[in-house]
């Protein structure tokens, strides 16, 4: 490449880059952990596909290159894809997609078909690096979980150790006296591991000269392989579990899993070498281009393109695909129009937008046919006028959709990376007496595998008992709140996820009604208000009635004996009833801030699932104006008084 490629290559980056810069940052924090995602391997795979760049350089020089105007729409399917998924779809799985279909578009647009039978690699490569949307890694970590979990303790019991599980969580047992359980948390499901070890299982399959079919064995054997190690990992943790407790948890816990690189490389590695031993007929390989035929290929395309580039080359290529981008993007306004009438007014609706709508599709189609006429080429080889203006033509559709996204979210007031909220109380200082409702205890911090499991640092768990019980028949709830802000489509775990992990088994799933009621509670024009006893003030409640999920489970000491679980998440004002509510309509594009908090309420002494209902509504009834207090007023915070008076406060003397 000469240094006019190098300069071209670099405004494509930049172009791209700077259109899906939002989705590459969030992935960036999460491989660094900065979101607690735990996706580290997603650093390594551009690197790994540029190094198959490099191993093919030879026959990438060789390989005839031509533009291919096909591909421009794959390339609007991306961008405008991109953008749908930011919003209204708001889901970074699919914007990593979308992102890899845009770049699918543009390799192939500029370098043509024959070049891409050897880039597609690299490109969908980095399918590795997107993060499992949480909703789908839930249900694909709880199978994990308890494949590991049930494998692990057979081979502990093969071990000569006694083990037995319940859910995911493993029971050991030394000299017939019950240890600290061993629990298979998401973290150790193995879905990690899977996506890392699938990685670098088909990097091995593709960095070396394989067959095809041995390729498609070495794939199909990642995930086997991703959980036989994982099932050694747990068997480990395990073990030191029993004789070395204080290795089994903390830095030691992921170092461990680190280790496992090792024998899942050995196993890829021994995989390869059976596949190299099995005797095929003979397959010829490619032949490498020599020197003297890649000299004479730059030969050719010396010949092929003469003439010194022109600046009205590359005038009319940006133009091209600004113009281009510009009718793409119209059209695509339009169609929301039709979509969602009254989206931009009444007056751009009905049967006006459907015919604006084709009068732009028409003028699209007919703009590209005359941009695609006077850059068609009659000569097979590439001329320097078509490599010119088709990068031009790249370039100028990067950087025109960068400016067009820019100012679509500027002028919506969208809001791509929401800042953090902080707690305005310590849950923590929740009063020991609520209304009726007195503390038992509170629980112990919990483990560090099971806080990153959580999510977060900021919880609680408490039991308090209802103090006009007769003593023959207690009434008890155990309080669970943990808090959540800035996040990047997080789900939290939820109680119908770990009391199955902990052994329960799963009765029934569902929505109930929560109904808030007392003196403390009152109504104004501001909405909903409630008097906190912890500080001493009014705090503005979403809605005294709302939507809550009720699990109902057999617990597994008492199978016969069932207990529920309500739960339901305050997020930015508003009660919602599920994680998936929380990831649809928890947040506004426009809020410049983000918090949600998980309010688990479980009844300990009543079996009914209706009786249940009624407990939870008079704790809630007691407990929520305390809840409320501890979290960021949504009232003051759209008002833009919180968090300003909180740092007003803390800089005066």
């Amino acid at each position: 490449m000469n240094r006019r490629s190098w300069i071209w290559l670099a405004l494509l980056a930049a172009g791209f880059i700077g259109f899906h810069f939002n989705f590459i940052w969030r992935m960036i924090r999460i491989a660094t952990d900065q979101w607690g995602g735990d996706w580290s391997h997603a650093l390594v795979i551009p690197f790994i596909g540029i190094y198959y760049i490099f191993q093919k350089r030879d026959e990438l020089i060789a390989l005839p290159r031509r533009v291919f105007w096909p591909a421009l729409p794959i390339l609007f399917v991306g961008m405008f894809s991109y953008i749908w998924w930011i919003s209204p779809g708001r889901n970074d799985m699919l914007q990593g997609y979308s992102m890899i279909i845009a770049l699918f578009g543009l390799v192939l647009f500029l370098l043509g078909p024959a070049m891409m039978r050897v880039l597609w690699f690299p490109i969908l490569f980095l399918i590795f690096a997107v993060k499992v949307s949480d909703r789908l890694w839930e249900a694909i970590a709880w199978q994990l979980q308890k494949i590991a979990a049930h494998s692990a303790t057979i081979v502990l019991n093969v071990l000569g150790v006694d083990a037995t599980v319940q859910g995911s969580t493993i029971d050991l047992y030394k000299n017939g006296v019950k240890l600290p359980p061993l629990n298979v948390a998401e973290a150790c499901s193995g879905l990690r591991m899977l996506m890392a070890f699938m990685a670098l299982g088909v990097a091995m399959a593709f960095l070396f000269d394989r067959a095809w079919w041995q390729r498609l064995i070495m794939v199909l054997l990642t995930v086997p392989i991703a959980i036989a190690v994982n099932v050694g990992r747990v068997t480990i943790l395990g073990m030191l579990n029993i004789y070395q407790p204080n290795l089994a948890e903390g830095d030691f816990h992921k170092f461990v899993g680190l280790l496992m690189l090792i024998p899942a490389l050995l196993m890829f590695m021994g995989l390869g070498w059976v596949l190299d031993q099995i005797l095929i007929e003979d397959e010829r390989a490619p032949i490498s281009p020599t020197r003297s035929q890649l000299t004479a290929n730059e030969t050719i395309v010396e010949k092929a393109n003469p003439e010194p580039t022109k600046i009205s080359w590359i005038i009319e290529g940006i133009s091209s695909g600004v113009i281009l981008t510009l009718m793409a993007g119209i059209s695509y306004l339009l169609l929301w129009a039709v979509l969602a009438p009254g989206i931009f007014g009444a007056g751009l609706s009905g049967s006006l937008a459907t015919g604006l709508l084709i009068v732009s599709v028409i003028v699209l189609i007919a703009g590209s046919w005359v941009i695609l006429r006077r850059n068609r080429s009659q000569n097979t080889a590439l001329s320097a006028r078509q490599a010119t203006t088709s990068v031009a033509l790249g370039t100028g559709v990067l950087f025109a959709g960068l400016i067009g996204l820019g100012g679509v979210l500027e002028a919506n007031g969208v809001v791509l990376h929401k800042e953090p909220l902080k707690l305005r109380e310590q849950f923590f200082n929740m009063p020991a007496k609520m209304g009726s409702w007195s503390e038992v205890y509170t629980d112990k911090p919990l483990s560090a595998e099971i806080v990153e499991t959580l999510g977060t640092t900021l919880y609680l768990g408490r039991v308090y008992k209802f103090d006009a019980a007769p003593p023959d028949r207690p009434s008890r709830v155990r309080l669970h709140v943990a808090y959540y802000t800035g996040t990047p489509d997080t789900v939290p775990h939820v109680p119908d996820r770990c009391m199955v992990a902990g052994g329960a088994t799963p009765v029934s799933l569902g929505l109930t009604t929560v109904s808030l009621h007392g003196s403390q509670y009152r109504v104004t024009r501001e909405g909903e208000l409630a008097r906190s006893r912890l500080t001493r003030r009014d705090v503005h409640i979403p809605a005294m009635k709302f939507s809550a999920t009720m699990f109902t489970f057999a617990i597994p000491q008492e199978p016969d004996r069932t207990a529920s679980v309500v739960y339901f998440f305050a997020a930015n004002g508003r009660y919602l009833a599920t994680p998936d509510e929380v990831r649809l309509r928890g947040f506004d594009p426009r809020d410049r801030y983000a918090y949600y908090c998980k309010v688990e309420v479980m009844p300990l002494d009543v079996s009914d699932p209706t009786e249940a209902v009624a407990v939870v509504s008079s704790f809630l009834s007691d407990a929520m104006p305390e809840i409320m207090a501890c979290l960021p007023d949504w009232v003051e915070v759209k008002n833009g008084t919180y968090p300003t008076t909180i740092r007003t406060a803390r800089k005066s003397p």
